[in-house]
């Protein structure tokens, strides 16, 4: 579910699987193109994480610049969704991972990697 909430028309904070979500869309004064940042807020009972990045490329519309970092921000969260909910050992037990579990590992920060680029 996600709640959307917006700040003087300039910062739009949205509620995405217990995490906020923040855009920042900002006018290019040169070519009048826009872009948006966002940055992913993330609370635990101790403490608090985030992730920022940009959409890829430049935009025609406000709306277009939002809802494109708006989608690589949901896809990023699932993937950290997704990180979070593997399976951990229990204490003092290692396991080594199949070559699968290691391809897949590598293929999950190949897409974090990429998802938090800065263009």
């Amino acid at each position: 579910m996600i709640n959307l909430l917006d700040l003087n028309q300039r910062t739009t904070m949205l509620d995405y699987k217990h995490r906020w979500i923040e855009l920042t869309p900002r006018r290019d004064t040169h070519d009048g193109t826009w872009r948006c940042q966002f940055m992913i807020i993330g609370f635990k009972h101790t403490s608090w994480s985030y992730h920022q990045g940009y959409a890829n490329g430049t935009f025609a519309s406000r709306d277009a610049a939002k809802s494109a970092a708006l989608e690589k921000a949901k896809r990023l969260v699932d993937t950290l969704e997704q990180t979070a909910q593997d399976p951990r050992p229990e204490s003092g037990l290692v396991l080594e991972p199949t070559r699968a579990e290691f391809e897949d590992c590598l293929l999950r920060l190949d897409v974090v990697m990429a998802l938090t680029r800065l263009p």
